[in-house]
């Protein structure tokens, strides 16, 4: 059975921005494909009981990749303390913890059925001249990752063009 939008809570794209301002994005650049490196992360993360949020790798570039870790604000201290770890291991590897990042996320049940919802978020971001450093989706999300400065235009931006 068909419905249509209008008729069905999907007919709505986003119902909610969600700002978290406690983050810590840890980035690793120039990592060798197919190391143990991020088991070994991973672990160091785990020894320090510390729960990562998010984790992003990128496609490999020739022979490496970047991964991008997003852990809870409080843990700023074990972020450099890894991070110094993996610097350690391979002069190669470019590792830094930065606490001032928030991550904005919309959120909508819509982005389901509607296309067009990603490509006016970023469009809204570009006007705003808000430049983005992360990016995760899912079926119902997008999440971006900005530096803490940007983050007053950054709302005021995505509330009016969104409605929210």
């Amino acid at each position: 059975m068909n419905v249509s939008p209008e008729n069905y809570m999907e007919g709505h794209s986003i119902d909610l921005l969600q700002i978290d301002p406690d983050s810590i994005l840890l980035s690793i650049q120039n990592v060798l494909y197919e190391t143990d490196l991020l088991e070994r992360i991973l672990t160091y993360f785990d020894e320090e009981d510390v729960n990562v949020d998010v984790l992003t790798q990128t496609a490999p570039d020739g022979q490496r990749s970047d991964y991008a870790f997003i852990i809870d604000g409080s843990d700023y201290e074990v972020a450099q303390r890894i991070a110094e770890r993996v610097t350690a291991s391979d002069p190669h590897y470019i590792a830094k913890a930065d606490k001032n990042i928030t991550r904005l996320s919309l959120t909508g049940i819509g982005m389901r059925t509607q296309s067009g919802v990603a490509a006016k978020f970023f469009q809204v971001l570009a006007d705003a001249e808000v430049p983005v450093r992360m990016i995760t989706t899912s079926e119902i999300r997008i999440a971006v990752v900005i530096a803490d400065e940007y983050v007053p235009q950054a709302v005021r931006a995505v509330k009016a063009a969104f409605d929210l």
